[in-house]
């Protein structure tokens, strides 16, 4: 599992060459995943998550462009037509703070 978390949406869902994002990598060896993240600072963020299943740290995709890994969102924002907007994902984070995302699977 990659987990990008985002205090400002320049660049979102494509962490890849963002700035200003918190990059997590989990092993996805259960149906259920927890993550825990320290020390975020007081305020809102968004996340964004694919389930990597070969390990080539991007999100696969095929060839009309649908994703061929798991991919979510935090507030699980829905991306019928391509990724949620920024707005759409972003939480308050204000001390202890828990989100679950469910990922989705397009093929």
């Amino acid at each position: 599992m990659r987990l990008c978390i985002w205090a400002e949406g320049d660049g979102f869902p494509d962490c890849k060459n963002a700035d200003d994002v918190t990059r997590l990598a989990a092993p996805a060896s259960a149906e259920t995943v927890t993550v825990d993240v320290a020390a975020l600072p007081l305020g809102a963020y968004g996340i964004s998550v694919i389930h990597d299943e070969n390990d080539n740290k991007r999100l696969d995709k095929s060839f009309i462009g649908l994703p061929t890994e798991g991919v979510g969102f935090s507030n699980n924002a829905s991306a019928p037509f391509g990724p949620p907007a920024y707005k759409r994902v972003r939480f308050p984070v204000d001390g202890d703070t828990s989100e679950t995302i469910r990922l989705k699977y397009y093929l």
